[in-house]
C-alpha cells in the first residue's frame, strides 16, 4: 500500500480514502509507525474508519487511532466515519461512544 500511495502521489493522482476498521495495530508504537509511513508517501486523502456492526467495536483502540491520525497527518479532516445500522432507529451507538470518548458531538 505504501508503495502504491507513494507512486500515485508522485504521479499527481488524487486520493479519495483508505478504509480501515482502525483496530489492526499491535500497540501505539506500531500504529504511529504505520500511519507515519503512510503520511510520508504523500497520501492526501481521508482515512475511512468503519464503526459498525460488521467490525469489532473497541472504542479505546478507535480513540487511539483517531488521535494518532489527527496528530500524524496534522489535519482535522483526516477521518471519515462509516457505519451500518441494525435498524432504522438504531446503530449509532458505537459512533456516539467514540464521539463521547473524543469529547465530540454527533448531530443530525
Amino acid at each position: 500500500m505504501h508503495t502504491l500511495c507513494r507512486r500515485a502521489a508522485k504521479l499527481g493522482f488524487r486520493f479519495d480514502k483508505i478504509v480501515t476498521n482502525g483496530v489492526w495495530f499491535r500497540d501505539k508504537r506500531h500504529l504511529h509507525a504505520e500511519l507515519g509511513r503512510l503520511a510520508a508517501t504523500g497520501f492526501s486523502g481521508k482515512l475511512g474508519l468503519s464503526v459498525d456492526k460488521f467490525h469489532g467495536i473497541c472504542t479505546e483502540a478507535l480513540v487511539q487511532f483517531c488521535r494518532a491520525a489527527r496528530r500524524i497527518f496534522s489535519r482535522d479532516d483526516i477521518l471519515s466515519l462509516s457505519y451500518a445500522s441494525r435498524r432504522p432507529d438504531a446503530g449509532l451507538e458505537p459512533v456516539r461512544a467514540l464521539a463521547q470518548a473524543l469529547d465530540g458531538v454527533v448531530e443530525w
